[in-house]
């Protein structure tokens, strides 16, 4: 198999950019993302994610041989980005690790990028304010960023 990579997408790290303008200039890799599918179908990218993230623990066995033959049979790597790996709200962290090694098997690249935590801060508020601004009451950064904020809601 292929030396493949993984983005593991964090929040506020500039995914989405990455996926758009950087990933693409890859020469010899298929990228796969939900932001980019020139290289491979929107089957195949939903195969792969719903394999590592969605997959119920009874039927991923089924999955996961669908995923490798989809692997096995490119003839280069593929570069799989996406931001629902590191969300956490569909599996737990660890089963998602152990999917990726065994979908991608172990010569496997795993890229992470991070933010500076104050800066990421700003960048989630601005998002949340922008969106939740009519569900919501006026929160400021510095209330929603204390301690404790969460305690009042």
């Amino acid at each position: 198999m292929l030396k493949n990579w993984v983005h593991i997408g964090l929040p506020k790290t500039g995914t989405t950019t990455l996926q758009r303008h950087f990933f693409p200039e890859f020469d010899g890799t298929y990228i796969c993302t939900h932001t980019d599918q020139s290289d491979v179908g929107k089957a195949d990218i939903s195969q792969l994610k719903y394999t590592i993230i969605d997959s119920h623990d009874l039927e991923h066995d089924k999955h996961l041989h669908k995923a490798r033959s989809f692997l096995e049979n490119l003839d280069k790597p593929v570069l799989f980005s996406e931001e629902a790996i590191a969300a956490g709200i569909y599996n737990d962290q660890r089963v998602i690790a152990e999917r990726i090694k065994a979908l991608f098997g172990e010569n496997t690249n795993i890229l992470v990028f991070i933010r500076e935590q104050r800066d990421m801060l700003r960048s989630m508020y601005a998002q949340l304010s922008l969106g939740f601004s009519q569900k919501m009451h006026a929160v400021t950064f510095e209330e929603w960023s204390s301690p404790g904020l969460m305690d009042t809601v």
